[in-house]
């Protein structure tokens, strides 16, 4: 009876012990974890061009505004739907007020405005396109816009005309050359 109670006490003690010990190691796990998240963050800032610290405020804008073109334009990030102000300033690592007021005075059109404007530049060329088939949802989805109400409407905004009536003036354009 004295040795039941003994084993008994052992394998609750072993079983304590297992318990501390893999306590332990999951938190040793997640204190690596976090640090190795924390030298991604790190290494990603330094990846990022810091703004020099003795500009003006319309150097930096216009730094800003370079980066901005740069990862919009060039890199065509104006074709992913999910571009907002706030996904650019992430990237970007640039706060969204500076972003807005960088494309506001550099431009002079807000934000959407500006992207709207680009992603209709695109559409216009793909339309413009002789092997076009005009699919007006497709081209909407291509050039960035989430539908194709928000297209259409962006496209008559800035262009004044319809895409369909855009694409019967090429249409006509086409035919009387």
């Amino acid at each position: 009876m004295c040795r039941n109670s003994d084993d008994t006490e052992h394998f609750r003690r072993l079983y304590h012990y297992s318990l501390m010990f893999s306590m332990l190691l999951a938190a040793g796990l997640i204190g690596t974890i976090i640090r190795l998240r924390a030298v991604r963050q790190a290494e990603e800032k330094k990846k990022q061009k810091p703004l020099p610290k003795r500009c003006t405020s319309s150097e930096k804008e216009m730094m800003i505004m370079a980066e901005i073109r740069r990862r919009v334009i060039e890199q065509k990030d104006y074709l992913r739907p999910g571009l907002t102000l706030t996904s650019l300033s992430d990237k970007l690592g640039v706060n969204r007020v500076y972003i807005s007021r960088a494309v506001n005075r550099n431009t002079g059109r807000h934000f959407c405005r500006w992207l709207n404007e680009i992603r209709i530049t695109e559409a216009i060329a793909r339309l413009s396109d002789p092997d076009c088939t005009c699919n007006f949802s497709e081209i909407a989805y291509d050039v960035g816009f989430n539908d194709r109400t928000t297209f259409f409407r962006a496209f008559k905004q800035i262009t004044r005309s319809s895409p369909r009536d855009f694409c019967r003036s090429i249409e006509k354009k086409c035919c009387n050359s």
